[in-house]
């Protein structure tokens, strides 16, 4: 059985049940020119479940289906049903939600009331279903791409897609003083374009902070930890997915950058690996600076000797390298560097030393994250990307 509803001016007896703050959205949502503009809503009676919009895994949504019309125009709907009570949340985030458009945002259409009751309007071609519900079907089906993380515990791809363009989203809303009030899984839904599944949100209680009080009650709540940091773009180029090469050419541009990050690096959470008395470091690295002097002294005897050769073996013996040490395991700089120089000079290195750090340079960076765990994160929650550094920015255009 189909139920159909016109949307036209409202009536007197309507606008005197609403508060004060509500009467103007309801105003500018419902009030139409009659003799120029009629719209109206075919909806199908709620109860069978093939009037909702089936999720990936075949259970029914939120939203149940529709026809939307505007003069002489009609279209498929997808219509949501909000308790009397919900009215001001629904008819704020309508106002504010069309003052912008996000290519991962749900658009909110229109809004109507049948008393007691309101349905909100939006496409058909808004979403496909739900992120729930697309993980279920991919955990049902055992399809490797519906899943948050891949077999090594790594966020699969298309799930490290959806969080950025969420953090994009809340970067973009908070610039414009908007903040959604209540954000769950419930809210993300899936849209298939191109064969991918593409983020989709749906707000329907978004704060306006636009105001001079509550934006600075936001400010004083969340500024400290996410207001200018850019979350989008830091969280962009996590280092979640980093290949060796990614690695080598961050630790070289850290160092090569404008900014000095010596003090980022120390605070940043990085220790030196230690012996059990914790009074030195660990006998892998007190063995490695042995071995570097040991080939330093190698070294100055191949350089006497050259120097004896003429001008040629004079030439010879000043582009061998001296291996200077010169680090403090109270200062987790230093480790940094030291990985940095090991991995830009391995190839000068003798024999035994090369076979001390595994045999090759992406042997060093693998050496470097055992003696310090998720030491990537923790340089790049604190230094982020170098400024200046023509690799990195480069890689990261």
């Amino acid at each position: 059985m189909m139920q159909f509803f016109f949307i036209i001016s409202p009536l007197l007896s309507i606008e005197s049940r609403l508060n004060k703050p509500d009467l103007p959205l309801y105003s500018r949502y419902f009030s139409y020119d009659n003799t120029n503009r009629s719209c109206s809503v075919k909806a199908i009676k709620l109860g069978k479940k093939k009037d909702f919009l089936s999720d990936f895994h075949e259970v029914p949504t939120a939203f149940f289906r529709g026809t939307y019309t505007v003069g002489s125009f009609t279209t498929d709907c997808l219509l949501k049903w909000y308790d009397a009570k919900d009215k001001h949340k629904v008819l704020s985030s309508l106002r504010l939600m069309s003052t912008w458009r996000h290519p991962n945002v749900v658009v909110l259409q229109n809004i109507y009331k049948l008393h007691p009751d309101y349905r909100l309007i939006i496409s058909t071609s808004s979403f496909d279903g739900t992120l729930n519900g697309w993980l279920k079907h991919g955990e049902k089906n055992k399809i490797e791409e519906n899943r948050i993380l891949n077999m090594d515990g790594k966020f699969t791809p298309v799930f490290s897609r959806i969080t950025l363009d969420l953090l994009d989203i809340l970067d973009k809303m908070i610039r414009r003083k908007m903040c959604p009030k209540d954000l769950t899984v419930d809210n993300l839904y899936l849209k298939t374009v191109n064969g991918q599944p593409q983020l989709k949100v749906f707000f329907d209680d978004v704060e306006d902070l636009r105001g001079t009080r509550v934006y600075c009650d936001f400010i004083e709540k969340h500024g400290p930890d996410f207001i200018g940091k850019n979350l989008a773009k830091v969280a962009k180029f996590y280092p979640i997915e980093w290949d060796d090469e990614d690695k080598s050419k961050y630790l070289i541009d850290i160092f090569s950058s404008t900014r000095d990050c010596n003090a980022a690096l120390n605070a940043c959470g990085i220790r030196w690996p230690r012996n059990e008395s914790e009074d030195d470091t660990c006998q892998e690295l007190k063995t490695l600076k042995e071995m570097m002097e040991r080939a330093n002294i190698d070294n100055n005897k191949r350089k006497a000797a050259l120097k004896l050769q003429g001008a040629e073996g004079r030439a010879t013996a000043n582009k061998i390298r001296e291996y200077i040490w010169n680090c403090d395991i109270d200062y987790p700089n230093d480790l940094v560097r030291l990985v940095r120089n090991l991995w830009k000079h391995f190839s000068t290195y003798p024999h035994y030393i090369k076979t001390h750090l595994v045999g090759s340079q992406s042997a060093v960076l693998h050496k470097f994250e055992q003696w310090c765990p998720d030491v990537w994160t923790l340089i790049y929650n604190t230094v982020g990307q170098p400024y200046g550094a023509k690799h990195w920015l480069v890689n990261c255009a």
